[in-house]
């Protein structure tokens, strides 16, 4: 018995969860309706933002679909680049094999695709709401966030926020990490006094990791950084970066590394066309 055994064992139990949920996790080839109903966020009478992070499980629905339909050209465009995982510093193999395919981690975003990619798929999520029957809305347009848009969803209706909480500092009261982030040598000094309520995430987390903001919207900062509108930016920074990326007013720090990458996924918005 060592002292390091009930983190130990509460790991175990999360993955052992985790392991469970992803029993009933299949490739569907259209989006689960219910779930998109209860993930939207509202920001204005004709705009809604998603409350995750794209997930694995989403998208691989996604391709699923076009392999339904056989479009082997839109196969070839939208595949997950897994090689992106590999690192000089570490082996990231299993996460080159498992990330994007493996049962546990549907529920985790979906990051290493090109920005295209990401297009496509609002463009397929558009379509399919749009030929569903039991619709809300006439006709809506999912698409990537514009940085105002992201901005707006992070500060929830308090114009003085830089973060998605409450305050300026990147941990908690107990001293736990608001957000998925890299650490520095200070903010892991203060994690080691935290004792059990520390919150660290192996890389990436899942889609609902993590504190929501008062929209009920999850990991704005940190995690993955998210694609914006704007071709080659991203907002929010990711588990790469340090807390010094992840404010609203931070300088993005891929804007020389953009996608595919390891630590950015997206989240798209549902503007309302007609009613």
């Amino acid at each position: 018995m060592t002292l390091n055994q009930p983190k130990y064992l509460i790991m175990k139990v999360f993955i052992t969860a985790l392991l469970l949920l992803s029993v009933s996790i299949g490739f569907s080839q259209e989006p689960d309706y219910k779930a998109l109903k209860k993930s939207l966020a509202k920001l204005n009478d004709s705009l809604y933002i998603s409350k995750y992070e794209v997930s694995n499980g989403d998208y691989n629905t996604f391709r699923t679909y076009l392999k339904s339909i056989n479009d082997t050209a839109l196969l070839q465009s939208t595949q997950v680049d897994s090689l992106q995982w590999n690192s000089k510093k570490g082996n990231n193999e299993p996460y080159v094999k498992y990330y994007a395919q493996h049962p546990v981690y549907q529920i985790y975003p979906v990051v290493t695709i090109p920005y295209k990619s990401a297009l496509i798929y609002c463009l397929w999520l558009s379509e399919q709401y749009n030929k569903n029957k039991k619709r809300k809305f006439e006709k809506v347009k999912f698409r990537l966030p514009t940085k105002l848009e992201w901005i707006t969803a992070v500060q929830a209706g308090n114009k003085e926020a830089l973060y998605p909480w409450d305050g300026n500092s990147v941990l908690r009261e107990n001293g736990a990490c608001r957000a998925n982030f890299r650490r520095s040598k200070e903010e892991m000094e203060k994690l080691k006094n935290s004792g059990p309520n520390a919150t660290i995430a192996d890389v990436l987390a899942p889609v609902a990791s993590y504190w929501p903001n008062k929209l009920n919207i999850y990991n704005l900062s940190g995690n993955a950084a998210e694609m914006l509108l704007e071709e080659g930016t991203t907002a929010g920074g990711s588990w790469r970066n340090y807390s010094t990326s992840l404010s609203i007013e931070a300088e993005d720090p891929f804007l020389d590394n953009f996608a595919p990458n390891r630590a950015i996924g997206f989240r798209w918005v549902m503007e309302v066309i007609k009613e």
